[in-house]
């Protein structure tokens, strides 16, 4: 196949610059420092940036899959271009040379400090890019999935994950399991993010700034927290936190009630990105001596909020005080049925009922439902999901509150979803 030499070395150079490009990007993005993105201003920029930053294994992936790639694509089109023997060999020593200055060590140097600049700049077209490669990348998941399920072990997170294991190598039960569940939770805590522990919206305890103190106390009687959110309008509106405490110094105050307002009592809020991770929160928390912090999306609206007992209980499992109820989000009705929340984890649902549902538009199994009838459900509404039958159990306004989740006999084709009443 003959190609002129012009053509050979235009390919050549389109290659290694697009190459360069992602060397570039996996070198700033290992340094990426979420801080420095929030100070950025808003733009389409800092808006990819937050997108990748929230999702480091697929963008290292993504990378990854585009160097491997257009790696190939060179040198097969080097060796389609060049036929003889003496001059390919020639040419890939050549390419090698080439490649490693202009697509490795050349934007590596260019990168070194500059990081949060080319990022920002490089961020919209590495987005294009992560969403491209979409399709590819879940089959080398699929793949990394079942070769580490069939050898019995996981994706790594951390490289040391390994040397814990071998340094407590304790039982699947027994003396010992609490420990080291602990310690691998704290591994995990490093890459947890805010919005994956946080109390949702809907379901968050909020007083109203105009309120009166007496309705007030009672509310906070009734409800039992000790941190309130207090809103001027709407819930979009945190103007501060009310502490219980400051509450009692009224109670023995002669008209104490009568002469003070919530706004007198509030202390300021801190709000934070739910794209934080909870290690570097619980950092703000110690430095800022707070307990409790609202989480706002990309524009600005709260989307729930995060206490420091939740990032507690990321580490050493679920707190329960006396005056909380035991939830389960899985309750056994029968050998084939069981009610289910439907805020649970869709990767803890896969695990319970042995199913493979994955997206990056939901992360609850409430969500699963919604999706896949394609409207707000009613209760009574079911889909059939590879041998699963799935109905609304409890909905409460806008809201999936649980399912019940039925193993068939009978597995439909997958993602089956007729709609109708109980």
């Amino acid at each position: 196949m003959d190609i002129p030499l012009y053509s050979y070395i235009l390919f050549t150079l389109g290659f290694l610059l697009f190459s360069a490009f992602i060397s570039g990007s996996k070198k700033a993005f290992f340094f990426l420092d979420r801080e420095e993105i929030l100070s950025l201003p808003s733009g389409k920029g800092r808006e990819a940036l937050l997108f990748l930053s929230g999702k480091p294994r697929r963008t290292l992936l993504t990378l990854l899959i585009l160097h491997l790639v257009f790696q190939a694509l060179l040198v097969l089109f080097t060796l389609t271009a060049i036929q003889q023997a003496p001059a390919r060999l020639a040419a890939l020593f050549c390419l090698l040379i080439l490649y490693l200055a202009v697509g490795r060590i050349l934007p590596r140097a260019l990168v070194q400090g500059r990081e949060l600049l080319y990022l920002r700049n490089a961020a919209v077209y590495l987005k294009f890019l992560f969403r491209l490669v979409a399709p590819f990348r879940a089959i080398v998941e699929k793949i990394s999935f079942f070769l580490l399920r069939g050898s019995g072990g996981e994706l790594p997170m951390f490289q040391d994950r390994d040397f814990i294991h071998r340094v407590m190598p304790v039982p699947e039960e027994g003396p010992g399991l609490y420990e080291r569940e602990m310690v691998q939770n704290v591994m995990e805590f490093q890459e947890t993010l805010v919005k994956e522990v946080m109390t949702p919206r809907p379901d968050m305890f909020c007083v109203e700034l105009e309120e009166d103190v007496q309705s007030v106390m009672e509310k906070i009687r009734t409800s039992r927290y000790s941190r309130i959110p207090v809103y001027e309008k709407d819930l979009d509106h945190i103007v501060g936190i009310l502490y219980a405490k400051d509450l009692l110094s009224l109670l023995i105050e002669e008209n104490g009630m009568e002469r003070h307002c919530i706004g007198e009592l509030q202390h300021p809020a801190l709000h934070i990105p739910e794209t934080k991770r909870v290690s570097e929160l619980l950092r703000d928390f110690k430095k800022q001596n707070v307990h409790i912090a609202m989480v706002v999306d990309e524009f600005g609206g709260v989307e729930g909020l995060v206490c420091l007992e939740d990032l507690l209980e990321e580490i050493v499992g679920e707190l329960q005080d006396e005056a909380d109820e035991e939830e389960r989000p899985v309750k056994k009705i029968s050998d084939r049925v069981c009610r289910v929340s439907a805020m649970l984890p869709l990767e803890d649902f896969n695990t319970l009922f042995q199913v493979s549902i994955e997206s990056e538009d939901y992360e609850t199994v409430g969500g699963f439902v919604v999706d896949q009838l394609g409207h707000f459900p009613k209760w009574g509404e079911r889909i059939r999901y590879e041998g699963l039958e799935i109905v609304v159990y409890r909905v409460r306004k806008v809201r999936v509150l649980e399912l019940m989740v039925t193993r068939l006999d009978d597995v439909p084709a997958e993602g089956e979803a007729p709609a109708g009443e109980m």
